[in-house]
């Protein structure tokens, strides 16, 4: 991506100073990172790598480096364990070597950009559970690589909080009305970026995280999904740099330019958040200048043109409502709900798959009760902004309520005298005429008394550094697993066996045997665990293994993978900084069973702690692009450099064999 014509001049990036190098010890490795080079003007940087070789070992580590630079200008560095330590903060996320990583250039910067060396590139695929979607702003204390995120400290400048990030999930909303994608609003606790997780449906956070640190020669950053990207998948990261404004993103109406200040140009923050949107669902930018996924930044654009919609229905096809086997868009053709009488309760999902969509719906009240309530939950769910009406069957209009926010968009209604009703009506409807009159819902009958009842007060999506512990999760073992409160799991002795392997099974919104999940612990020095699960009967290029440590402490893990007799399986190995074992097996055996195990290393100096496991079955093999390669000896140095012309995030190996 170039400087469109016409555009003005952005402020010269400040060229970092040297600072003293940091040294460390890593399995036999002394590896040094000498720094980043000044280059001229706007960059480029040179990341210049010194590795010493204190003894032959065969060792693999990953090293994860990525152009950020001290606030006040100068150059940090870092040795390769504390780089990738900063960088991920102790999780079990990477940036794959297959990453591309698209972005918008700064206005004003021109440069030759390396992406050509990832061989594989993730855009064009889609989430695995697109009807589950969430988006969700990290506190302003969230650790991006070297940086706090300092999204609402620069933006709150350009509007007020809630009028920035209504835009922000407008945008996302946006591609979601166009295709079979569900985007919905969640509270973020403020974890790392990229900090190990789920694949999806992570209870701390939402797929597509907002955050903004300051970058160079870019607008923002976005990532799509890929197996082997951890919870870095679908983040989008602002250059905090830049000179934002809002147009009038809701109606596309008149709007005014501002001038230029000591950021550069003004650049219309929707219009980027837009496209950045695109790339985090799968869409790769594009040569057409009037689509919103145009490679270069060309001024405002609020709409999708017929192009853009076609991308995206390519990746992940038209809308359609799942939940509607048959139309129910008028009374006669209502759908049933049945309530257990026991229980007293009932959720029914929905969607409205457009905006002039409706839904109905009946039931008969339950004998001997006088009281219900009728709630709407969006939350979390979608953006939808709706209207429920409870009509009786002669379809009068018992009671209604309106949803007139995407930050409040749960409904309830309390009808009473319910006896003198043989059959009741709930009419479910958009209650705005733009995007977020689609989206899908839960609908809820609760006959319980009001005390207990839940309430419908949506979650704090907005948590501030100061309380970002305020901000609730959905699972009572999270704190266990990344806060090491605990072990999420004591067993000792039931999957100790190739015999007694524990099946992995396949995480909701995925293909089965397409990926597996699990969480446990090794409780003891002497407990093993062994993982079973069976490849699809059709598979790709690769089988992508990953087993994180997770908490505050954890043991180092030894982890092989076998077949079903018990032979190990040859495989590409890649063992990170921070514990994570990543396990790359290509072209794996169509319907074959493999097994994982698990147990604690020979030397390490913690006997229990927490994991996640993840078996992914990709389309392709991920590839590196050799960059050096030579002979290291106790007596001398040897130097690589790579020039980057803006900010990115690299993985880079380093493998060392013995030649003895």
């Amino acid at each position: 991506m170039r400087l469109c014509p016409g555009m003005q001049d952005s402020p010269r990036a400040v060229a970092p100073r040297a600072s003293p190098t940091c040294r460390s010890t890593a399995q036999g490795l002394r590896r040094r990172v000498a720094g980043l080079r000044p280059g001229s003007g706007r960059g480029p940087w040179s990341f210049r790598f010194s590795i010493v070789a204190q003894r032959r070992s065969a060792v693999f580590r990953e090293i994860v480096a990525a152009g950020r630079f001290h606030p006040k200008g100068s150059a940090r560095m870092f040795s390769i364990r504390k780089l990738v330590q900063q960088l991920l903060h102790r999780s079990g996320s990477h940036r794959p070597s297959s990453l591309r990583r698209r972005r918008f250039l700064t206005p004003g910067v021109s440069a030759d950009v390396l992406e050509a060396r990832c061989l594989l590139s993730s855009f064009g695929v889609a989430w695995p559970d697109a009807r589950t979607l969430s988006v969700s702003f990290p506190s302003d204390s969230a650790q991006i690589g070297a940086y706090d995120n300092s999204l609402r400290l620069v933006l709150d400048q350009v509007q007020d909080r809630q009028v920035w990030q209504e835009a922000i999930l407008h945008a996302f909303q946006t591609w979601s009305v166009s295709a079979n994608v569900n985007i919905g609003l969640v509270p973020d606790r403020g974890d790392p970026l990229g900090t190990a997780g789920l694949a999806a449906n992570d209870p701390r956070f939402g797929e597509f995280r907002i955050g903004g640190i300051p970058q160079t020669g870019v607008l923002a950053s976005a990532l799509p999904y890929q197996q082997v990207a951890g919870t870095w998948s679908g983040d989008v990261l602002l250059n905090t740099q830049i000179n934002y404004f809002l147009a009038d993103w809701r109606t596309a109406g008149p709007y005014s330019i501002p001038s230029a200040n000591e950021k550069g140009p003004p650049v219309e923050l929707y219009s980027v958040m837009l496209h950045e949107a695109g790339n985090a669902l799968g869409l790769d930018d594009n040569a057409l200048p009037s689509s919103v996924m145009y490679a270069s930044y060309s001024g405002p654009k609020t709409r999708l043109t017929a192009s853009d919609i076609a991308a995206i229905q390519k990746i992940y096809g038209p809308r359609r409502d799942p939940y509607e086997l048959k139309s129910n868009n008028t009374a006669s053709r209502a759908m049933r709900i049945t309530t257990d009488p026991v229980v007293l309760t009932s959720a029914t999902p929905g969607s409205l798959q457009t905006r002039s969509d409706v839904d109905f719906y009946k039931f008969r009240p339950l004998a001997g009760q006088e009281q219900l309530t009728v709630r709407l939950i969006a939350d979390g769910i979608s953006l939808v902004k709706s209207k429920i009406e409870i009509l009786d069957s002669a379809g009068n209009l018992l009671a209604d309520a309106k949803a007139d926010s995407v930050f409040e968009n749960n409904l309830r209604l309390e009808i009473g005298s319910l006896q003198d009703h043989s059959e009741l009506f709930v009419r479910v409807s958009s209650n705005t005429s733009d995007v977020f009159g689609v989206g899908d819902y839960r609908l809820e009958l609760d006959y319980r008394l009001p005390e207990q009842q839940p309430d419908i007060d949506p979650r704090h999506h907005d948590a501030d550094a100061t309380d970002d512990s305020e901000t609730p999760v959905d699972y009572v073992s999270i704190d266990a697993l990344f806060a090491q409160a605990g072990l999420v799991d004591r067993e000792q002795g039931v999957n100790d066996t190739l015999g007694s392997a524990t099946a992995l099974t396949t995480p909701p919104g995925f293909l089965p045997g397409t990926r597996y999940e699990a969480q446990s612990a090794i409780a003891s020095a002497t407990d093993r665990d062994f993982w079973s699960f069976r490849a699809p009967a059709e598979v790709g290029g690769a089988l992508s293994i990953t087993v994180s440590p997770v908490g505050l402490e954890f043991p180092d893990l030894d982890v092989a993978v076998m077949n079903a007799a018990g032979d190990r399986v040859a495989a590409r190995r890649t063992m990170q900084s921070d514990g994570t074992h990543a396990i790359v097996i290509d072209r794996p055996q169509a319907g074959a069973r493999y097994i994982i195990g698990v147990q604690t290393a020979a030397l390490t100096t913690v006997a229990q702690g927490n994991y996640l496991i993840t078996a992914d079955f990709a389309t392709e093999s991920a590839t590196l692009t050799p960059l050096q390669s030579g002979t290291v000896t106790a007596a001398a140095e040897t130097f690589g450099s790579l020039t980057v012309g803006k900010t990115q995030l690299f993985r880079f190996d380093l493998a060392t064999a013995s030649g003895v």
